[in-house]
């Protein structure tokens, strides 16, 4: 032992001394006025003997002294033999003796045997309880000034069952005991107020008697105050101060809090974003069993916010399913559906999404009603479907809302009524769904309500959805609705292409290079990436506008491979003028050798559309034998084709074919019809030749 510590250990022990020296000479003089008589040393002196405070503890000795002055009428030591004989302390237990010496202090209104009686019969002990009016007692024990008594005559199950006149009087006694300072009593005033039980509801007031007893240190009343700032009901809203008193009644080891400081720090919210002290908060109140913090903390490992573990994530939403939490389930049903972290397994997920179900909740509702209107590990079942939907619908799951109203709009599983498909489409649409506002937004269109269209596509635009953005410039481009306005609506445009909307990233690539000048090399760039990533994912325009872009140079530099590749995707896609245009290309040779077998089918595919030069460009091929066999009655058949829908060229040749070609079942008048047709919209030849066969 060093010096400095033994100088310590001299210094206690001689305080002890001196202190037991000071409590031993007291008790001499306690006693001896206690054995000439007086009544308020005999009654020191029995709670000496009992607390051994001067001398050995010594309950039998505090029985003999609290009894002399009990027997002289004294209250206080009538009510300390009652206490002895209820508790067996000093003298075997007697509850019938016990209530006789309470009953005695309490006749003369002394509030500790008052206590003391309510407590005794409250737990059955003495005469029948339920014939004494135990509250009596504990009133006129309050009411005396006893301040450890409000508290305990608002325990509630001490109170009868009616439940607004025990919440009027708790309150009163609450309130005295708050003013008093008593923390716990404080935290009760303020969740009377804050549930309007037996006081007017005021949050005002709620969060004033929760600041009094946080600031004592009280972690549940720290918790309720950081709500209230949370919400702003009470008090001016202030994220930043929430998290201070989450931190506290956090610290305090408050599971609640905890689980509400890490969606804080996973938000961002009155405090940076941090997942690591989210992650750290939530595994504080998860080690509580905290089955919303479990969760959280589950979605954060399946995501990747603090870390990837989808096994853990696992594990975590087992745990907090295993204790009967519904959000949990419903995590590991969609899991299951997925096969994300565990071998995907339909019937376990809808297992799952039935548990979840079984406890109404809504998000459970919402994913079986999507199983059955999918038919994923069950029939397809659309009556069922639309069943789970309102029920989902009923507890505002937006997205069965916005399905319902797809299901009434569509007679999917309901009858089609257009009015309760625009109810439930408004009703998603209220929750912020921007898929219901995109809904409304195309019946509107598709009524020519334009204007009121064009409302609902700028709240999902607004909301971020990819489509309503290209609706907005559409929309703005064509004056539909709305003012037209190219700027604005190439800025929507723009904004749905960076999300990757194909519609979208062909139709700003298309403006873009056509506003573009020669000397906007970065803009024309920009417009190229836009218009390949379209035709990369098979937009036809977008396709159709490279391959002539290609050909003619005038965005890009001329690239006949380019073209021809552009121009090959657009028309497998069935694209008519792409069609044409390729088997022009393959035909003149451009982007690849000339190839007339192509050209002729390239043809066909288009004349099957009804294109009128490929009709021509046809009747050619079969008039030449390009390509397909030589076949002048085929020619003939392509070229009235395109002479009926006014070509002039096949006019004149088919006219041609009827004067010069024998077996084709035309008469030499009707050479002259074709040529004077083909004349009367300028061409030369069949002029001189109506003139040459007139003659």
């Amino acid at each position: 032992m060093t010096i400095r510590a033994k100088r310590f250990f001299i210094v206690l022990m001689a305080g002890v001394f001196f202190v037991r020296l000071g409590l031993a000479a007291d008790f001499d003089n306690v006693k001896a006025a206690a054995q000439a008589g007086d009544v308020q040393a005999q009654i020191r002196l029995g709670n000496m003997f009992l607390k051994g405070q001067g001398t050995s503890q010594d309950a039998v000795e505090a029985v003999k002294w609290f009894r002399r002055a009990a027997e002289k009428g004294a209250p206080a030591a009538q009510g300390q033999m009652g206490w002895m004989f209820w508790k067996g302390q000093g003298v075997p237990q007697d509850l019938y003796k016990a209530e006789k010496w309470l009953l005695k202090a309490i006749a003369q209104a002394h509030p500790e045997a008052q206590s003391y009686y309510y407590e005794m019969k409250k737990q059955g002990y003495g005469a029948d309880p339920d014939k004494i009016d135990l509250m009596r007692y504990y009133r006129l024990a309050a009411e005396q000034g006893d301040a450890r008594l409000p508290l305990r005559m608002t325990d509630r199950r001490g109170w009868t069952k009616e439940k607004k006149k025990d919440s009027k009087e708790a309150a009163k006694w609450f309130f005295q005991s708050a003013n008093d300072g008593n923390v716990v009593a404080q935290r009760k005033l303020a969740m009377l107020y804050l549930s309007g039980d037996g006081l007017k509801r005021s949050h005002q007031e709620a969060a004033y008697w929760f600041q009094e007893a946080a600031e004592k240190g009280d972690m549940i009343s720290q918790f309720h105050l950081g709500v209230l700032f949370f919400h702003g009901k009470g008090v001016k809203q202030s994220d930043q101060v929430a998290v201070q008193w989450f931190q506290k009644a956090a610290e305090n080891n408050d599971a609640y809090a905890q689980r509400r400081l890490g969606q804080m720090y996973e938000a961002g919210r009155g405090a940076d974003q941090n997942f690591k002290e989210a992650e750290k908060w939530y595994k504080a109140a998860s080690k509580q069993g905290n089955v919303s913090a479990m969760n959280n903390l589950g979605l954060m490992y399946q995501y990747g916010r603090s870390r990837k573990n989808i096994k853990e994530a696992v594990h975590l939403f087992e745990k907090a399913a295993e204790k009967g939490y519904a959000p949990a389930m419903v995590n590991l049903g969609r899991l299951y559906e997925h096969g994300v972290g565990v071998p995907q397994h339909l019937i376990k997920a809808i297992r799952y999404y039935r548990l979840a179900a079984d406890k109404k909740d809504p998000l459970a509702y919402y994913n079986l009603g999507l199983m059955n209107y999918l038919g994923r590990g069950t029939a397809v079942n659309y009556k069922e479907a639309a069943r789970l939907f309102h029920l989902a619908a009923d507890k505002n799951v937006a997205e069965a809302e916005s399905f319902l109203g797809l299901m009434y709009e569509n007679g999917i599983g309901v009858n089609r009524k257009n009015r309760e498909a625009e109810v439930f489409y408004k009703r998603a649409a209220k929750h912020q769904y921007p898929l219901a506002c995109v809904s409304l937004g195309m019946m509107n269109e598709r009524e020519e309500d334009y204007s009121k269209a064009v409302k609902w596509y700028e709240k999902a635009a607004m909301r971020g959805l990819a489509f309503a953005q290209f609706k907005m410039g559409e929309m703005l481009e064509y004056g539909k609705g709305i003012e037209p306005n190219l700027p604005e609506a190439m800025v929507w445009y723009e904004r749905s292409a960076e999300q990757r909307f194909v519609r979208a990233q062909s139709a700003f690539g298309i403006k873009l290079a056509q506003s573009a000048s020669k000397k906007s090399r970065a803009l024309r760039k920009k417009a190229m990436k836009f218009l390949s990533l379209a035709g990369h994912q098979g937009d036809v325009e977008a396709q159709v506008f490279l391959a002539k872009a290609y050909r003619q140079g005038r965005v890009i530099s001329k690239n006949p491979k380019e073209a021809a590749k552009w121009c090959l995707l657009a028309a497998q896609n069935g694209d008519l003028r792409a069609q044409v245009f390729l088997a022009e290309m393959y035909e003149q040779g451009i982007g690849w050798p000339v190839d007339y077998t192509e050209a002729a089918k390239w043809h066909h595919m288009a004349a099957v559309q009804g294109d009128m030069s490929s009709h021509y460009n046809l009747g050619l091929l079969y008039e030449r034998g390009d390509g397909v066999a030589q076949d002048f009655k085929g020619a003939a058949g392509w070229f009235r084709q395109a002479a009926q829908k006014g070509h002039r060229e096949a006019q004149r040749s088919l006219g041609v074919l009827c004067e010069q070609i024998p077996g084709l079942n035309c008469e030499a008048q009707e050479a002259v019809k074709w040529y004077r047709m083909a004349a009367e919209q300028g061409d030369e030849y069949s002029r001189k030749k109506i003139l040459e066969i007139g003659n």
